[in-house]
């Protein structure tokens, strides 16, 4: 038996969340240890250092 669902929306990092910050908060500064936050869910580091990525998915169910 399969779930009938309808991917509504998907975010990535902080999302929808992001238009309520400024740019400079929102932006993943880089110090040499690493990055200072993750707005950006882990896309930019996890390319270059294998990290795991932050998404949020939205489903409609269809009953």
């Amino acid at each position: 038996m399969g779930i009938n669902a309808v991917v509504k929306a998907v975010e990535i990092g902080a999302g929808v969340a992001s238009i309520e910050q400024k740019g400079s908060e929102h932006r993943d500064a880089l110090i040499p240890s690493g990055f200072t936050s993750n707005n950006s869910g882990g896309v930019p580091g996890g390319i270059s250092t294998g990290s795991g990525y932050i998404c949020y998915y939205l489903f409609e169910a269809n009953f």
